[in-house]
């Protein structure tokens, strides 16, 4: 293995040291006349620092050298870092917290989650340890089926569910970087390695899907399978790969018209059909499950209603306008018009890949409020599937844990902390993003090109296609 796993390794240490500070010690006093608990504020985002940049650094040289391992040995580091991030408790993220608390209203309580709210069960542990209680949820209904399931499992214990929810994103994480090998496999195998790479051993991703088990890692498990069934000229599977990624998290929705435009120009328009009449089955069930009650749909977009680190939150702020939403839907229309702008260019699945991950950029930069560094795992599975994205991911394997630093300092999600994250999280990684280009060599025609039965003889993991 390289010395760079051992580097990856031990930034994972380091960032356990500040999440074992914030969640067991905060401090009382002061020390040399210096408020201990601000020390300790600083000592934590020192920990998150050290881990974005050796972390970061450590992840680039590997991408950089990826042609040195072989799959085999990618795959295990892979798992290898999982199983680490697993150990570190949530603490820049109470999201599985309150996920939890949410799957408790059906599991154990037995109302609709989208029309109760934790918060009217206050003496429930989970409720307890959850922050934002009082709104159902937010989350597309095949997410509320999977964190009620958890919560069956969780035994009334917090921390069984914690663990659970992080053992479920784990293995979505890994096979996440599954399907981006294999579609990278079918059509471009010198970078199928690199790709697999990217996605397992990001530092970043490691932090947002296992350590703080974000939903956002079922969403990623649809869009890289949509990838993978592309490849493979399976236009049905990738259609309902894309709508489970959105009845997982509807924020996806955008790329839909893209998908249609491609399966028009690849003459599989009957495919993707008969894939859109599956995932209608599977919506009209979810529909007479949860959203006949009154009330439910508003649920499902209340979280709309949250404006901070925005674009638009930050400009009305500056302008001293109360009301962003105008800026809200001038930004939606341009997302309509740039979409309208790319729809009758995405004609093969390199396209679909670049044009999309553009949109959602774009989308998530001038139209989607509540910015976290997580909803770039969103887009990242279609940009992976590229060359281009290498140098993109490799600035977000610093950038997205870095954008938490004032946070994890301070802890305060104050405005300092918003400009903070957008100026660091999201924008340099926009700017990256809406620069990428798929050259003439590396371009994807509608013939997907067969997988090589064989493609190195010194491949010694014992299997056909190496990095």
């Amino acid at each position: 293995m390289p010395r760079s796993l051992y580097l990856l390794l031990g930034a994972n240490l380091i960032l356990l040291l500040g999440a074992l500070r914030h969640n067991l010690y905060w401090g009382t006093g002061e020390v040399m006349g210096l408020h201990l608990p601000h020390l300790l504020g600083i000592a934590e985002g020192v920990c998150l620092l050290v881990y974005a940049l050796v972390g970061g650094a450590a992840f680039a040289r590997t991408v950089r050298g990826t042609e040195l391992l072989t799959v085999r040995q990618v795959m295990l580091g892979g798992v290898l870092l999982a199983i680490v991030a697993m150990v570190v408790p949530p603490f820049l993220s109470t999201d599985v917290y309150d996920n939890l608390a949410r799957g408790r209203v059906e599991a154990v309580h037995g109302l609709n989650p989208y029309v109760a709210a934790p918060a009217e069960f206050p003496e429930d542990d989970f409720t307890r340890a959850a922050q934002w209680t009082g709104f159902g949820n937010p989350y597309g209904p095949l997410f509320t089926v999977v964190q009620t399931a958890v919560c069956f499992l969780s035994l009334d214990r917090v921390w069984l569910g914690v663990a659970v929810f992080k053992l479920l994103f784990a293995a979505c994480h890994i096979l996440t970087g599954w399907f981006l090998f294999q579609a990278a496999r079918r059509v471009r195998p010198e970078f199928a390695g690199t790709a697999l790479l990217l996605y397992l051993w990001n530092p970043w991703i490691l932090l947002e899907t296992v350590g703080h088990a974000h939903n956002d890692a079922l969403t990623a498990v649809g869009l890289a399978g949509m990838m993978w069934a592309l490849t493979a000229r399976k236009m049905a599977l990738a259609t309902v790969a894309f709508g489970l990624a959105v009845l997982a998290k509807h924020g996806v929705g955008p790329l839909g018209p893209l998908l249609l435009a491609l399966a028009w120009r690849q003459r599989q328009l009957k495919q993707f059909v008969g894939g859109v009449a599956i995932i209608a089955v599977l919506t009209a069930w979810f529909v007479y499950h949860y959203f006949l009650e009154p009330g439910a749909i508003e649920a499902l977009l209340a979280q709309a209603e949250h404006q901070r680190t925005s674009l638009q939150f930050l400009v009305a702020s500056l302008l001293g306008i109360e009301d962003g939403r105008a800026l809200t839907l001038a930004g939606i229309g341009g997302v309509i018009l740039y979409l309208a702008y790319l729809a009758p260019r995405t004609r093969t699945p390199d396209d679909f890949a670049l044009h999309g991950a553009k949109l959602m950029m774009l989308f998530i930069l001038v139209a989607m409020p509540m910015f976290s560094p997580w909803y770039h795992l969103w887009w990242l599975p279609l940009l992976i599937t590229l060359p281009a994205s290498a140098r993109a991911v490799s600035w977000l394997a610093v950038l997205g844990s870095a954008s938490y630093l004032v946070f994890a300092t301070t802890r305060s999600l104050g405005f300092d902390h918003q400009v903070w994250q957008w100026a660091v999280g999201l924008v340099p990684v926009a700017v990256l993003v809406l620069a990428c280009r798929v050259t003439a060599e590396t371009r994807l025609t509608t013939a997907v090109a067969e997988v090589p039965t064989r493609t190195s003889s010194s491949s010694s993991d014992g299997m056909e296609t190496p990095p």
